[in-house]
């Protein structure tokens, strides 16, 4: 009888062997690495010296026109493909883009705010952004300044 017991466990312990030994190991996907910036990206436009100023890891913008001081600060999403970055902020009154190749340090930027047909119902305070559409080209990101001078004489 103990020889029976014996054999049944050595045949239990062999077939459980065996099937987990035909068991595939599943590799588990390795998730990308968090991109984390150490730096805000400028876009200064070469002709204006208008400037946008991005922060990768926020989202938070500040696009500087040169001509009257104007300011428009908000937030928007960032996306990153390899060297490519694109960030859009897409909300009712404005529209900002900006395309970024951190490889050939090269942007383009667009910038429109819209302006708002006024019901009987609304008021203004008149701190309203104006109408505006400004476009960016930035050939050399790297000779960005910040000095509100255009970088093409």
């Amino acid at each position: 009888m103990r020889t029976v017991g014996l054999m049944s466990l050595m045949v239990v312990l062999i077939m459980s062997v065996s099937v987990n030994a035909q068991k595939r190991v599943q590799p588990q996907p390795v998730p990308p690495p968090d991109v984390q910036f150490d730096h805000k990206i400028v876009v200064e436009d070469d002709a204006t010296g208008n400037f946008l100023v991005i922060d990768p890891s926020s989202g938070a913008y500040e696009f500087h026109r040169c001509s009257d001081g104007l300011l428009l600060s908000g937030s928007g999403v960032v996306s990153v493909k390899g060297c490519g970055i694109s960030f859009e902020d897409l909300t009712p009154g404005r529209r900002v883009l900006a395309s970024i190749d951190e490889c050939t340090q090269q942007a383009k930027a667009s910038v429109q705010t819209f302006a708002q047909i006024a019901k009987a119902t609304d008021v203004w305070t008149g701190t309203d952004a104006p109408a505006i559409k400004e476009t960016m080209g930035d050939a050399d990101m790297r000779d960005n300044t910040m000095s509100r001078t255009p970088k093409k004489q």
